[in-house]
């Protein structure tokens, strides 16, 4: 059997220690590709493998040797359409186009470089890359590099399930259900159902352990407490005191983004509607936002990326009769600016902006019908049998009774047309055979374990895992 070579892409110190652990306990040969100064640091004495990726690049650059493949790769990905740094773009607020060409530029060839150095040093080795899902140029340079490289590359999702999480190989798109599998084992079947009853049973969102302290109301109590100031503390003596690179390195936009979500959320605040101000008796239409500038928009559906410039449209298309509800998502309170919300609020009667601290659950209960991009609560309303209308890219998308709309024209007639026929979803998913093969393929195809929880047998688990890859 082929050895296998893990290298696993980093970007933060909490990634350099999960995945440092993971190679402390696997048989296998691991490397940390790092994109972040800081977290060498941290794993100077480990005795783990580290690629310093902005030592690599000094190195490339004194490297005189032209690679037409490559070049001509780089031609074809038209870099300069933006496509593949808009997630940085918006995320840091960088506003030159060419700062960031040149950033992909040279990142891509560097990790070209790197992974082409390792395929030759290890000719007897199974090399996967293991990285999370994110759509900065670092990780987008390394799986694209990978992919000209023909090197196996898998990208860390959550999963619907909790603590359970897809390795993608080879794609930035989400899992897809059409594929065909085998029945799952009597045994997987139980635990399936018992996952998809205990979603909406506990009435809880869906979040990963790595993700919970996003998930508080914007205020004063989330913006500084020990653990950001210790944060902020870390970064600006790597940056300015160490002269150490990472990726995170823009510390005063990111502080001033959550002063301005924090002034947001204390505008918005008078223009929340108590849920037991709403009409029952109207058609109620749920449309949930997103994280603001998340992957699953700026990569998968970045169309929709303005969410309001969406909801306007939702509004002008809709009959005056049906009353939209939205909530902010709870780690993106007071993302949107304030000014324009309030707008939107006061130019429509039959739309309810909802307090973020009330229960998704509470709004999918009197929706009849659920708008989304690419939410999860497409997913929980899916639970519930509503009608479900999405626009984006999810992993729900080929399920049977999900309306996928093409744009907002379609979307508009695909509403209108059910509450024509007085159409509604069928039975509850969990007792149709055909949804439950969709969340069958999506629980075999999911692992059990949480990234960086670094219990022992966390740790064991995700080796167990990626012995399975």
């Amino acid at each position: 059997m082929m050895k296998k070579l893990f290298i696993y892409g980093v970007i933060a110190p909490r990634e350099a220690i999960f995945f440092n652990n993971t190679i402390r306990e696997s048989s296998e040969k691991g490397i940390i590709l790092s994109f972040c100064e800081p977290a060498n640091e941290l794993l100077n004495y480990s005795g783990t493998e580290i690629i310093n990726f902005y030592d690599e690049i000094k190195i490339r650059q004194n490297e005189r040797y032209v690679n037409a493949n490559l070049e001509k790769h780089l031609t074809d990905l038209q870099l300069h359409n933006g496509k593949l740094t808009l997630h940085e773009k918006v995320t840091f607020g960088i506003k030159s186009d060419q700062e960031l060409f040149n950033k992909f530029n040279t990142y891509y060839r560097t990790c070209y470089s790197i992974l082409e150095k390792l395929k030759s040093k290890y000719p007897d080795h199974q090399i996967n890359i293991i990285q999370e899902l994110g759509g900065f140029v670092a990780p987008y340079s390394l799986y694209l590099a990978s992919q000209k490289l023909d090197i196996s590359h898998y990208f860390l999702e959550p999963s619907m399930f909790k603590g359970r999480n897809h390795l993608l190989k080879n794609t930035m798109s989400p899992p897809d259900t059409r594929q065909s599998i085998p029945d799952l084992p009597k045994e997987e079947q139980i635990l399936l159902t018992n996952a998809l009853t205990g979603i909406t049973e506990s009435r809880s969102p869906i979040v990963p352990e790595k993700d919970q302290h996003h998930f508080l109301d914007m205020s004063l109590k989330k913006l500084i407490n020990n653990e950001t100031i210790n944060k902020l503390f870390f970064k600006i003596k790597a940056k300015y005191l160490k002269n150490q690179k990472q990726e995170y390195e823009h510390i005063f936009h990111h502080c001033q983004k959550y002063f301005k979500m924090y002034r947001n959320r204390k505008k918005i605040n008078p223009y929340y509607t108590n849920m037991a101000s709403i009409n029952r008796s109207r058609t109620v239409i749920y449309f949930p936002f997103h994280v603001q500038l998340d992957f699953a928009l700026t990569v998968r559906s970045p169309k929709y990326l303005d969410q309001l410039n969406l909801l306007k449209l939702l509004l002008k298309t809709l009959p005056k009769n049906v009353t939209v509800l939205a909530k902010e998502h709870p780690a993106s309170i007071g993302g949107f600016p304030a000014h324009e919300l309030i707008s939107i609020i006061n130019n429509h009667n039959n739309f309810h902006l909802i307090h973020p601290s009330t229960n998704n659950f509470e709004l999918l209960d009197i929706a009849s019908d659920i708008v989304t991009i690419n939410s999860k609560a497409g997913i929980e309303g899916y639970l519930l049998g509503k009608n479900v209308y999405m626009l984006g890219d999810a992993f729900y998308k080929y399920f049977p009774g999900i309306k996928y709309c093409k744009n907002i024209e379609e979307l508009s007639g695909a509403i209108s047309q059910r509450a024509l026929k007085k159409e509604h979803q069928f039975d509850k998913p969990i007792k149709n055979n055909e949804s439950l093969k969709h969340f069958g393929y999506l629980w075999k195809h999911s692992y059990s374990f949480e990234l960086y929880n670094n219990d022992i047998k966390n740790i064991q688990k995700f080796n167990n895992s990626l012995q399975l890859l």
